[in-house]
This record gives structure tokens, sequence and C-alpha cells, in this order.
């Protein structure tokens, strides 16, 4: 009987088997069902809108508008050059040595002004470095150094290089494109590359075509808040005379024009013309409108250059 019993057990052994197989299929079969029809969970708002580099994406662009000057139409252009008796090698390797060079040295004064890393990725590119041999194609024209060159005891004459340290794009608030522009370019003029040029750089500033020996351009950095904005007379003829602004447009404002007007007026208008344009550098040409009533801007009379990115001509009511 027992024998049987076994020898009955032993036989169903695979059916056994089969069966058990199809009761746990069925019930991992059936242990599924109710999971179907619960309803599913809505994850957290926080956690759908969790976007770690969007958020420093955002994070950055919110500091860097921080930064900005708030006037959209505030588009500045810094440019001061290097003057330097021989040319730099303009072969692919020298000018990639330079390019790093400059981009280590912007980056190191965007971090000394306070500039956290984020910001600084995207201001990077808004500051350029350039390299020429002085000639008489280049897209410039120096003769208008010329001036401040010969208050130096220089001629053009002397310079077979220029290396061009530049900022363009939307303005900074107090005027920051500025003071980084010269931390750049006063660095460069230190760096290795420039190394057995030291005593004959001079530094130009492109916007007021002033020129300054390397102590001139050192003490003029130091100085807080120095405009680097030059307000000239230009004479039109023997009874008439033009005031215009050189170097607003490092602020991403207009230059400003005001004349003809009388050689006899001059003394009377000057002290005016300066005063609009201090406020228009510190604020955006609305208030500047609102601020002298009787102010109008029309297009300048002057010809444009490429050193200006806009020009405004002042009229005043009588």
């Amino acid at each position: 009987m027992t024998n049987q019993t076994l020898s009955c057990y032993s036989l169903s052994f695979p059916k056994l088997l089969a069966l058990l197989g199809l009761f746990c299929t069925s019930v991992l079969a059936c242990s599924t069902v109710p999971t179907t029809k619960k309803p599913t969970l809505k994850k957290p708002k926080t956690e759908l809108g969790f976007n770690p580099l969007g958020d420093l994406l955002e994070q950055a662009q919110s500091a860097l508008n921080n930064l900005e000057d708030p006037d959209p139409n505030a588009q500045a252009r810094v440019s001061f050059a290097l003057l330097h008796k021989n040319a730099l090698p303009q072969t692919e390797a020298d000018q990639l040595a330079l390019s790093q060079a400059h981009f280590s040295l912007s980056t190191k004064a965007l971090k000394n002004a306070g500039v956290n890393s984020l910001v600084s990725s995207k201001l990077a590119e808004r500051f350029q470095v350039l390299s020429l041999p002085i000639q008489d194609d280049l897209p410039i024209n120096l003769q208008v150094l010329n001036h401040a060159l010969s208050r130096l005891q220089a001629q053009l004459s002397d310079f077979k290089g220029i290396t061009i340290v530049s900022y363009q794009g939307q303005a900074l608030k107090n005027g920051l494109q500025l003071s980084l522009s010269c931390s750049i370019t006063e660095s460069l003029s230190q760096h290795q590359l420039f190394s057995n040029q030291q005593q004959n750089l001079l530094v130009a500033s492109l916007a007021s075509f002033e020129v300054f020996d390397l102590a001139g351009f050192h003490q003029l950095c130091k100085t807080p808040n120095y405009p680097w904005l030059r307000p000239v007379a230009e004479l039109i003829n023997p009874q008439e005379v033009r005031l215009v602004t050189r170097g607003l447009n490092q602020w991403g404002r207009p230059e400003l024009e005001l004349g003809p007007i009388p050689k006899s007026s001059v003394a009377k208008l000057f002290p005016k013309f300066i005063a609009i344009t201090e406020a228009l550098r510190t604020q955006d040409q609305e208030k500047t409108l609102q601020q002298f009533k009787a102010l109008k801007f029309t297009q300048c009379l002057r010809a444009e250059t490429h050193y200006d990115l806009s020009c405004q001509r002042i009229q005043l009511s009588e």
C-alpha cells in the first residue's frame, strides 16, 4: 500500500510541478490585477519641475540681469589699444597664445570684480582681443591719434603693431565694462607676450582718441569713477564751432553733438552741454529729456564713423 502510494505520488510529481507552476502564474496574474486598478499617484510638482541644469541657467541669467544696465538700448563698445613697436607674429600658434592669455586675464578680472563663475561664462564672449600689423587697410583710421601721440613725443610711424582689447554688448551697471576692460588691457600689457616691448608700449582709447604711457594708464585705471569721456569743441569755420562728445558709447549711450554755434556762445553753452552729457551717461535718454524740459534730440550733422554706435544732436530751445 505504501509502495503503491509512493508510486502514485512519484508518478504524479511532474503533474504537481505543472500544477504548481500554473498556480504560481495564476497567483501572480491575480496579484497584478488590483495594482492596475489603483489610481496612479501624481508626483509632487517640485519633483516634476526639478531641472538642475535649467535652474543653474536661470540663476545665471538672473544674476546677469542684475549686473546689466536696465535700458534695453544700452549697447556699449569699449576699445583700448596697445600700440607696440613690432607687430605680433600672425601665425596660428601665436594668435592662439594671445587668445588664451586674454581669456585667462578676462576671467581673472571678472572674478576679482566679484562676478560669479556662472555669469562670467556669459560675459566672457563680450570681451575680445585682436592683434594686427599697422597698415593702410586697417578698418580704423589711426590718424585720429596723431594729436595725442604728439603730446607724448611719439608718432604713428613709430609703431608697427596694434592689439585691440574690446568689450561689445549690453552695458553693465556703474560702467563695469570700462573698469574690466581697463584691468584686462593693463594686465595684457604686462604679459610675457609683450615682455620685449614693455618700454615702448602705449595705450590708446579708440573712443576718446587719447593715448597714454603705461604709467599714466595705470594711474587712470586706479582712479575711481574715471569717466573715460572727453567733450571737445571742433572748429567748423572761423566763426562757428561744434561741441561733441567722445566716449559716451562706452556706457551704451549715444554720442552728443551741439552746434553749429557762434564761437562767442561757447563759454555760455559749454557748462550746460557738460551737464547734459553727465545726465545722459548716468541715466537713460527718456529721463534726460524729462530733466531738461527744453531739450530735443535730432540726427547728427557730423559724419558718422565706425567709432560711434549711435549719435544724437542736441537742439536747445531759445
